[in-house]
């Protein structure tokens, strides 16, 4: 008998939550970038660990973005 499969969270929270793929798609950038942003230990956009895997919450991203879209305005 083989092992059910693991599935994604269905909680309320899982439509905010983008896969790495998913954030690179949508900056059109590769998943290597988001990779080292996150092995440099800054720099990047917040993320979380859920279930092994990486995870980028919608509205953290488009907070980080404001703020630095704000930081380059204030430099």
């Amino acid at each position: 008998m083989s092992k059910p499969r693991r599935s994604e969270p269905t909680s309320a929270a899982a439509p905010d939550l983008m896969k790495p793929e998913q954030l690179a798609a949508e900056w059109q950038v590769s998943t290597k970038t988001l990779a080292n942003k996150r092995a440099s230990g800054g720099g990047g956009p917040p993320y979380v660990r859920v279930l092994g895997g990486i995870r980028y919450s919608r509205r953290a991203v488009s907070e980080w973005l404001a703020e630095q879209q704000a930081a380059r305005g204030a430099a």
